[in-house]
Order: structure tokens, then sequence, then C-alpha cells
């Protein structure tokens, strides 16, 4: 269990919670709709600022988005991140050729006091075959799938039969955990999270476990713990560990932790149902918080997408006037002749033909924008029905009016620094 636990945690880097908290922004119950009022809703200006200094004249700017430029620092860092995962492959891929080079030259074992171990520990349900080595590499589980168990040749002839099957009994209850599996998959995990530590320390306690609970298996089959613990010695003192965590073997971890554990003959009992359904709760919980989030959050992150793609305009300029004159309508499309100026009331005339144009104050702006009303816009400065302003702006002419409209809204938002809202509100009608 304890195992499972460390290598439950290495998997998670290969699950990141932002999955998590994706589906459950995707989720989507649905928002109830209140019955509608009179007046279904009004819109409140939270935060607004003038768009510029009142002496300053404002030319045509691109509204334009920019083109998006990388910076060169992450640059530098996706390139530190792709070396430093070749790195971690290349060094374990050369180790494992070694090995692979260790056991293909090794020499079967169908007779012999090794071979007797293994059938007395086994039975007839063999399925791990059994070599002889002439590296000086200790003993250990070769394989995921066709596991072999290579033994440094003359090993038999330097350790009693005692400690030799359970040295063997310590290697196949690697084999029936599938530790070399687990142990390639947390590899692969740590060449793509190289640069975390807590992945290394991971990896660490991750054979500290799977050792100790080899240990544990050993000592359950009833084996000697003086015998078993003296043939850790010998080989220890004899043979070399393997370079890769996923050749399971016999030395790994603290070796002066797991001497003293095996001769107090500490075997830890098995995780009741109690605790097992606590740690499947806590499991659960962790799962379920990050889609929880996710699922508060989604209409925020809804209501932001939609105020980021908002269109915007080619070309637009804001400028601050004292008075309003007739360009051929005030607010509009701009088309015709130009008549001599003469001031009159404000007057839209409506979004066509890719232009817009229009003098007035922000309120009316607003109104014509947001299509509501000056008398249910509330809060904001005293200039906000006063000043006057000339907005000139353009797009393609084959923009519809709904989105001129959105472009004047996102306009708006951005040169005033625009923030609203809208609260329904129950009016007496007449």
């Amino acid at each position: 269990m304890r195992y499972a636990l460390w290598l439950a945690e290495s998997i998670k880097f290969l699950v990141p919670f932002s999955l998590f908290i994706a589906i459950g922004n995707s989720i989507d119950f649905g928002e109830r709709q209140s019955p509608p009022a009179v007046q279904p809703a009004i819109t409140f200006v939270q935060e607004i600022s003038l768009p510029f200094d009142s002496t300053a004249a404002l030319t045509a700017i691109p509204v334009a988005e920019q083109p998006h430029r990388s910076s060169l620092l992450w640059n530098i860092g996706y390139l530190a991140w792709i070396c430093g995962c070749l790195a971690v492959l290349v060094t374990y891929l050369a180790k494992g050729r070694r090995v692979k080079a260790v056991a293909r030259n090794a020499s079967p074992i169908t007779q012999g006091r090794s071979f007797e171990a293994l059938q007395r520990i086994m039975g007839d349900r063999t399925q791990v075959r059994l070599a002889y080595s002439a590296s000086s590499i200790q003993p250990g589980v070769f394989g995921i799938i066709h596991p072999v168990l290579l033994l440094p040749e003359g090993m038999s002839d330097r350790l009693s039969d005692a400690e030799l099957e359970a040295i063997i009994a310590h290697e196949l209850a690697h084999v029936r955990r599938r530790d070399n599996l687990f142990s390639a998959i947390h590899m692969f995990v740590e060449a793509l999270f190289w640069f975390h530590p807590m992945v290394w320390w991971i990896g660490a306690k991750l054979i500290q476990e799977r050792e100790r609970a080899c240990d544990e298996d050993v000592l359950s089959m009833g084996k000697d713990p003086q015998a078993y613990a003296r043939g850790i010695l010998k080989v220890c003192e004899l043979y070399l560990e393997s370079p890769l965590a996923c050749i399971a073997g016999v030395t790994g971890a603290d070796m002066k932790k797991r001497i003293h554990t095996i001769m107090c003959q500490h075997i830890v009992n098995n995780v009741g149902w109690t605790k097992r359904m606590v740690l499947a709760a806590a499991g659960a919980t962790a799962l379920a918080a990050p889609i929880m989030f996710g699922l508060f959050r989604a209409p925020q992150i809804r209501a932001q997408s939609q105020s980021a793609l908002k269109p915007s305009f080619e070309v637009a300029s804001v400028r601050p006037t004292d008075s309003c004159y007739d360009t051929g309508g005030s607010i509009g499309l701009v088309s015709g002749p130009v008549a001599p100026p003469r001031p009159i009331p404000f007057a839209p005339t409506g979004f066509e033909g890719g232009r817009y144009s229009g003098c007035d104050s922000l309120k009316k702006f607003m109104e014509e924008a947001y299509q509501t009303e000056v008398s249910m816009i509330h809060g904001g400065p005293a200039w906000t029905g006063s000043a006057r302003y000339r907005i000139d702006a353009k797009t393609d002419p084959s923009t519809p009016r709904n989105q001129m409209r959105l472009m004047l809204q996102s306009l708006l938002e951005e040169r005033f620094k625009l923030k609203i809202h809208r609260t329904p509100r129950e009016i007496e009608v007449y």
C-alpha cells in the first residue's frame, strides 16, 4: 500500500490537475433564468475614466491586435527542457544497453542449487527464466513481459541454501509485484520532469518502499531472518548494484535500516477495510477538488471569454470636442456630400457600410452600443453625460450591424476603461 501511494504520486505528474479543472469548466448545468420584469436589466457603471487628457487630440490609431511575439526567455526555457529530457533519456538508454548486453550473454540455468531453490519457491508454475551472468552485477530481474532472473556466476557457491533461497525469494517478489514495469513508468516521469526535485525524491522513496515490501514478503514466507540478512550483506560485499532502477535487485535502499527491519522481523499488517476506505476517500477528494474548482469558476471564465472575444474596429479615433455638428448624421454611416456644420441634437442612424461616426456624450454612445436608454444608466462621474466626444471608426464594409455594435462596446471599454454590469430592476409602468 505504501508503494502504491508513492507510485500514484509519480503518475500524478502525467495527469496534470489542469485537465480536471478543464473538465469542471466544461460541465454546464444551465443557468436558471428569473422571470422577466417590466425592465429586465439595468446597466450600472462601476469604473470609468477619461480616455486621455482633455487638452490632447487623438489621431486615428489602429485597434487591431498586434501579432504575438514569443518571449526569448520562454524559448530558452523550452530549449533547456528539451535538452534535459534528451540527456536523461540518453543516460537511461545507455545504461539499458549495458544491462541488455549482460542479459544477452547470460547462460540459462536448468539445474543446480539455484534452479532447485527456484522450484522450491514457485513449484511447477515457474514462469521466470534463470540465467548465470559473467558480470559482477548483483542478482536482479531483467525484463518486463518475459522476466529473466540474472544471478552472478559462482554466487550459489558462496551462499548457503537458506541464504540463496531467501535471495531468490526476494527477486521473485519483484516479479509478482511487477516492479520493473512501475519503475520504467517513473523513469519516464523523471525524463519529462527532470527539473522537479520532488520527482527524484519520489524515485528514491519508490526504491525504498519496493525493497521494504519485498523484504516483508520474504519474511512472511517464513524464511530465516538471520540467513536472509547474511545473504544480502554477502551480495553487497561481492557484487555491484544494477545501474538501472527498472532492474529490480536485492541491495537497493538504505541497507542499515533494511537489515535492522529484517532482524527485528518487522512485518506491517495488512491494511484493514477502514483504512482502505479512508485512503479511497482521500484519493477521490484529491481528484474531485480540481473538478469542483473548475465547476465553480466556469461562469466567470465563460464571461471573461465572451468579453475577450469581442471584435474591434480596424481603425478608430476618439477626440474630445466642445460641440457637435451634423456631418451627414450625428452617429452612424458617413456618406454623401458634407453639409455645412450646424448644431443639431444627437440622432443615431445605425451601423452600415463598415463605418461609424458620432459626436455626443459617453452615455449616448453607451445607449447605442448596449441597446439601452440613458435613463437606465446609473453610476459614473458627471462628465459621462456632459462632456462631448467625437468617435470615428471603420472596419470591413461587409461587417453586420450586430458585430459593429460589439466593436463599439469594445472601443468604449478600452478607451474609457468602462466596466459595467447588468442588474434586474422593477420599475413602475403607467
